[in-house]
Protein backbone atom coordinates (compact mmCIF):
# COMPACT_ATOMS: atom_id res chain seq x y z
CA UNK A 1 0.00 0.00 0.00
CA UNK A 2 2.72 2.31 0.47
CA UNK A 3 3.74 1.97 -2.86
CA UNK A 4 -0.07 2.85 -4.04
CA UNK A 5 0.65 6.36 -1.92
CA UNK A 6 3.43 7.10 -2.95
CA UNK A 7 1.51 6.95 -6.57
CA UNK A 8 -1.26 8.96 -5.40
CA UNK A 9 1.66 11.99 -4.44
CA UNK A 10 2.24 11.70 -8.11
CA UNK A 11 -0.82 11.56 -9.42
CA UNK A 12 -1.95 15.08 -7.54
CA UNK A 13 1.60 16.31 -7.90
CA UNK A 14 0.42 16.02 -11.88
CA UNK A 15 -2.98 18.00 -11.59
CA UNK A 16 -1.28 20.79 -9.05
CA UNK A 17 1.44 21.23 -12.76
CA UNK A 18 -1.88 21.12 -15.01
CA UNK A 19 -4.00 23.59 -12.58
CA UNK A 20 -0.36 26.19 -13.26
CA UNK A 21 -1.15 26.22 -16.56
CA UNK A 22 -5.16 26.59 -16.64
CA UNK A 23 -8.06 28.35 -14.86
CA UNK A 24 -9.54 26.56 -11.95
CA UNK A 25 -11.37 27.53 -9.07
CA UNK A 26 -9.93 28.37 -6.13
CA UNK A 27 -11.77 25.60 -4.11
CA UNK A 28 -10.57 23.25 -6.12
CA UNK A 29 -7.30 23.97 -5.40
CA UNK A 30 -7.32 24.39 -1.90
CA UNK A 31 -8.78 20.79 -1.71
CA UNK A 32 -6.80 19.08 -4.20
CA UNK A 33 -3.76 20.76 -1.45
CA UNK A 34 -5.49 19.53 1.39
CA UNK A 35 -5.78 16.24 0.20
CA UNK A 36 -1.97 15.89 -0.43
CA UNK A 37 -1.33 17.41 2.78
CA UNK A 38 -3.58 14.33 4.63
CA UNK A 39 -2.25 11.64 2.58
CA UNK A 40 1.37 12.70 3.47
CA UNK A 41 -0.18 12.44 7.16
CA UNK A 42 -1.60 9.25 6.66
CA UNK A 43 -5.05 10.47 7.07
CA UNK A 44 -6.86 8.91 5.04
CA UNK A 45 -10.42 9.61 5.93
CA UNK A 46 -9.45 13.26 5.83
CA UNK A 47 -7.83 12.74 2.72
CA UNK A 48 -10.81 11.26 0.93
CA UNK A 49 -13.52 13.77 2.54
CA UNK A 50 -11.15 16.53 0.78
CA UNK A 51 -10.58 14.70 -2.72
CA UNK A 52 -14.56 14.39 -2.63
CA UNK A 53 -14.66 17.87 -2.04
CA UNK A 54 -13.14 18.55 -4.57
CA UNK A 55 -15.19 16.77 -6.93
CA UNK A 56 -18.23 18.47 -5.97
CA UNK A 57 -16.92 21.85 -6.32
CA UNK A 58 -15.22 21.78 -10.20
CA UNK A 59 -17.62 18.30 -11.66
CA UNK A 60 -16.32 19.05 -15.05
CA UNK A 61 -12.65 19.53 -14.41
CA UNK A 62 -10.37 17.53 -16.68
CA UNK A 63 -7.87 16.25 -13.86
CA UNK A 64 -10.69 14.11 -11.91
CA UNK A 65 -10.02 11.21 -13.40
CA UNK A 66 -6.95 11.29 -11.61
CA UNK A 67 -8.50 12.59 -8.31
CA UNK A 68 -10.67 9.48 -8.65
CA UNK A 69 -8.00 7.21 -9.15
CA UNK A 70 -6.62 8.93 -5.88
CA UNK A 71 -9.47 8.84 -4.17
CA UNK A 72 -10.41 5.02 -4.75
CA UNK A 73 -7.24 3.80 -3.68
CA UNK A 74 -7.83 5.44 -0.78
CA UNK A 75 -10.93 3.54 -0.40
CA UNK A 76 -9.58 0.81 -0.93
CA UNK A 77 -6.90 0.87 1.94
CA UNK A 78 -10.03 2.30 4.12
CA UNK A 79 -12.00 -1.21 3.04
CA UNK A 80 -14.95 0.68 1.28
CA UNK A 81 -14.56 -1.97 -1.48
CA UNK A 82 -17.53 -0.82 -3.24
CA UNK A 83 -17.04 2.50 -3.15
CA UNK A 84 -13.33 2.32 -4.42
CA UNK A 85 -14.59 -0.08 -7.35
CA UNK A 86 -17.03 2.54 -8.78
CA UNK A 87 -14.45 5.75 -8.14
CA UNK A 88 -11.61 3.74 -10.41
CA UNK A 89 -14.43 2.67 -12.69
CA UNK A 90 -15.45 5.97 -13.51
CA UNK A 91 -11.29 6.99 -13.53
CA UNK A 92 -11.56 4.34 -16.72
CA UNK A 93 -14.27 5.77 -18.23
CA UNK A 94 -12.08 8.64 -18.93
CA UNK A 95 -9.20 6.60 -19.93
CA UNK A 96 -9.81 3.20 -20.72
CA UNK A 97 -6.16 2.35 -22.07
CA UNK A 98 -4.45 3.86 -19.15
CA UNK A 99 -2.66 0.55 -17.37
CA UNK A 100 -1.90 2.55 -14.39
CA UNK A 101 -5.42 2.71 -13.66
CA UNK A 102 -6.12 -0.93 -14.72
CA UNK A 103 -3.33 -2.34 -12.79
CA UNK A 104 -5.03 -0.33 -9.57
CA UNK A 105 -8.53 -1.52 -10.55
CA UNK A 106 -7.40 -5.40 -11.27
CA UNK A 107 -5.85 -4.92 -7.73
CA UNK A 108 -8.79 -4.08 -6.27
CA UNK A 109 -10.63 -6.95 -8.21
CA UNK A 110 -7.91 -9.46 -6.68
CA UNK A 111 -8.49 -8.12 -2.93
CA UNK A 112 -12.84 -8.36 -3.68
CA UNK A 113 -11.72 -12.13 -4.86
CA UNK A 114 -13.79 -11.35 -8.59
CA UNK A 115 -11.49 -13.01 -10.00
CA UNK A 116 -12.59 -13.14 -13.47
CA UNK A 117 -12.62 -9.50 -13.20
CA UNK A 118 -9.79 -9.34 -12.51
CA UNK A 119 -8.32 -11.31 -14.61
CA UNK A 120 -10.30 -9.13 -17.86
CA UNK A 121 -8.44 -6.26 -16.11
CA UNK A 122 -4.69 -7.73 -16.59
CA UNK A 123 -5.65 -9.06 -20.18
CA UNK A 124 -6.58 -5.59 -20.91
CA UNK A 125 -3.16 -4.51 -19.95
CA UNK A 126 -1.07 -7.32 -21.62
CA UNK A 127 -2.79 -6.32 -25.07
CA UNK A 128 -1.50 -2.94 -24.33
CA UNK A 129 1.66 -3.88 -23.34
CA UNK A 130 2.30 -8.07 -23.42
CA UNK A 131 5.49 -7.70 -21.37
CA UNK A 132 3.96 -5.92 -18.28
CA UNK A 133 5.82 -7.95 -15.35
CA UNK A 134 3.81 -7.16 -12.80
CA UNK A 135 0.72 -7.62 -14.84
CA UNK A 136 1.93 -11.09 -16.06
CA UNK A 137 2.76 -11.93 -12.35
CA UNK A 138 -0.51 -11.18 -11.27
CA UNK A 139 -2.45 -13.18 -13.85
CA UNK A 140 -0.21 -16.02 -13.44
CA UNK A 141 -1.36 -16.12 -9.45
CA UNK A 142 -5.53 -15.97 -10.86
CA UNK A 143 -4.67 -18.85 -13.29
CA UNK A 144 -3.24 -20.61 -10.32
CA UNK A 145 -6.60 -19.53 -8.12
CA UNK A 146 -8.62 -21.07 -11.20
CA UNK A 147 -6.60 -24.29 -11.20
CA UNK A 148 -4.22 -23.35 -14.48
CA UNK A 149 -1.18 -24.42 -13.39
CA UNK A 150 0.32 -25.06 -17.20
CA UNK A 151 -1.17 -21.28 -18.19
CA UNK A 152 0.15 -19.85 -14.80
CA UNK A 153 3.90 -21.24 -15.27
CA UNK A 154 3.70 -19.61 -18.95
CA UNK A 155 2.94 -16.09 -17.58
CA UNK A 156 6.04 -16.51 -14.71
CA UNK A 157 8.14 -17.72 -17.19
CA UNK A 158 7.80 -14.55 -19.69
CA UNK A 159 8.03 -12.53 -16.74
CA UNK A 160 11.16 -14.03 -15.31
CA UNK A 161 12.80 -13.83 -19.34
CA UNK A 162 11.84 -10.18 -19.83
CA UNK A 163 11.77 -8.80 -16.23
CA UNK A 164 15.10 -7.96 -15.72
CA UNK A 165 14.45 -4.92 -13.80
CA UNK A 166 11.33 -6.28 -12.14
CA UNK A 167 11.00 -8.32 -9.25
CA UNK A 168 7.11 -10.02 -10.51
CA UNK A 169 9.25 -12.60 -12.38
CA UNK A 170 11.36 -13.83 -9.33
CA UNK A 171 8.09 -13.85 -7.43
CA UNK A 172 6.04 -16.14 -9.46
CA UNK A 173 9.23 -18.90 -9.43
CA UNK A 174 8.94 -18.42 -5.40
CA UNK A 175 5.41 -19.05 -5.98
CA UNK A 176 5.53 -22.36 -7.66
CA UNK A 177 8.40 -23.66 -5.22
CA UNK A 178 5.93 -22.95 -2.43
CA UNK A 179 3.24 -24.46 -4.09
CA UNK A 180 5.19 -27.67 -4.30
CA UNK A 181 6.37 -27.44 -0.79
CA UNK A 182 10.10 -26.75 -1.76
CA UNK A 183 10.54 -24.42 0.98
CA UNK A 184 14.24 -24.20 0.34
CA UNK A 185 14.36 -23.11 -2.96
CA UNK A 186 11.44 -20.42 -2.56
CA UNK A 187 13.35 -18.98 0.54
CA UNK A 188 16.54 -18.53 -1.65
CA UNK A 189 14.60 -17.04 -3.97
CA UNK A 190 12.87 -14.84 -1.96
CA UNK A 191 16.53 -13.44 -0.37
CA UNK A 192 17.40 -13.05 -3.92
CA UNK A 193 14.60 -10.32 -3.93
CA UNK A 194 14.61 -8.83 -0.93
CA UNK A 195 18.93 -8.20 -1.71
CA UNK A 196 17.49 -6.09 -4.87
CA UNK A 197 14.34 -5.02 -3.37
CA UNK A 198 14.03 -4.13 0.87
CA UNK A 199 11.10 -1.98 0.45
CA UNK A 200 8.83 -5.11 -0.53
CA UNK A 201 7.92 -5.83 3.01
CA UNK A 202 5.30 -8.43 1.89
CA UNK A 203 8.13 -10.59 0.87
CA UNK A 204 9.38 -10.82 4.37
CA UNK A 205 6.38 -12.50 5.40
CA UNK A 206 6.36 -14.98 2.49
CA UNK A 207 10.28 -15.60 3.77
CA UNK A 208 9.13 -16.06 7.01
CA UNK A 209 6.68 -18.87 5.99
CA UNK A 210 9.60 -20.75 4.43
CA UNK A 211 11.39 -20.46 7.68
CA UNK A 212 8.72 -22.01 9.22
CA UNK A 213 8.32 -24.98 7.58
CA UNK A 214 12.03 -25.18 7.54
CA UNK A 215 11.97 -25.17 11.39
CA UNK A 216 14.37 -21.91 11.45
CA UNK A 217 12.97 -19.99 13.93
CA UNK A 218 15.29 -17.46 14.99
CA UNK A 219 15.42 -16.43 10.99
CA UNK A 220 11.63 -16.44 11.33
CA UNK A 221 11.53 -14.09 14.24
CA UNK A 222 13.91 -12.25 12.50
CA UNK A 223 11.95 -11.24 9.76
CA UNK A 224 8.89 -10.78 11.77
CA UNK A 225 10.62 -8.30 13.76
CA UNK A 226 11.73 -6.77 10.54
CA UNK A 227 7.96 -5.81 8.92
CA UNK A 228 6.30 -5.29 12.85
CA UNK A 229 5.82 -1.49 12.33
CA UNK A 230 4.99 -2.02 8.25
CA UNK A 231 2.44 -5.42 8.18
CA UNK A 232 0.53 -4.48 11.47
CA UNK A 233 -2.52 -4.81 9.79
CA UNK A 234 -1.55 -7.65 7.61
CA UNK A 235 -3.77 -10.99 9.35
CA UNK A 236 -0.66 -13.19 7.77
CA UNK A 237 1.75 -11.47 10.11
CA UNK A 238 -0.34 -12.75 12.92
CA UNK A 239 -0.75 -16.25 11.47
CA UNK A 240 2.68 -16.95 11.22
CA UNK A 241 3.88 -14.96 14.50
CA UNK A 242 1.20 -17.14 16.49
CA UNK A 243 2.82 -20.54 14.59
CA UNK A 244 6.18 -19.23 15.87
CA UNK A 245 4.46 -18.50 19.55
CA UNK A 246 2.91 -21.80 19.61
CA UNK A 247 6.44 -23.85 18.74
CA UNK A 248 7.85 -21.46 21.68
CA UNK A 249 5.25 -23.36 23.66
CA UNK A 250 3.30 -19.90 24.54
CA UNK A 251 -0.22 -20.56 23.68
CA UNK A 252 -1.65 -17.55 25.10
CA UNK A 253 -0.02 -14.83 23.00
CA UNK A 254 -0.58 -17.48 20.18
CA UNK A 255 -4.05 -17.83 20.44
CA UNK A 256 -4.17 -13.81 21.03
CA UNK A 257 -2.45 -14.01 17.31
CA UNK A 258 -4.61 -16.31 15.83
CA UNK A 259 -7.59 -13.85 16.97
CA UNK A 260 -6.63 -10.71 15.93
CA UNK A 261 -5.54 -12.71 12.25
CA UNK A 262 -9.31 -13.35 12.46
CA UNK A 263 -10.17 -9.87 13.22
CA UNK A 264 -8.59 -8.32 10.41
CA UNK A 265 -10.12 -10.71 7.95
CA UNK A 266 -8.48 -14.08 7.44
CA UNK A 267 -10.84 -16.93 6.48
CA UNK A 268 -12.03 -18.82 9.77
CA UNK A 269 -11.45 -22.21 8.46
CA UNK A 270 -7.70 -21.43 7.91
CA UNK A 271 -7.50 -20.00 11.78
CA UNK A 272 -9.44 -23.20 13.14
CA UNK A 273 -7.34 -25.80 13.36
CA UNK A 274 -4.42 -23.35 15.11
CA UNK A 275 -7.36 -21.28 17.38
CA UNK A 276 -8.33 -25.11 18.74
Amino acid sequence: MKKKIIGLFLIVGLSATAFAQEYVSPDYKQWVAKSADYMEQNKLDSAEYALNQALISDPKNKNNSWLMTSLGTIQQHLGKMDAAYISLTAALNKHPESSFILHQRAGLLMEMERWDEARADYNKILKIDSLDIEALYNRGVLKLEMKDNEGAQKDFDVAERNGEFSPYGLLGKALIHRLNEEWSEAEKVYTSILNEYPEMTDVYLKRAECYLHLDELSKLSADLQKVATTEFANPTYYLLRGQLRLKQFDKDAAQSDFKRAKELGMEPELLKPWIK
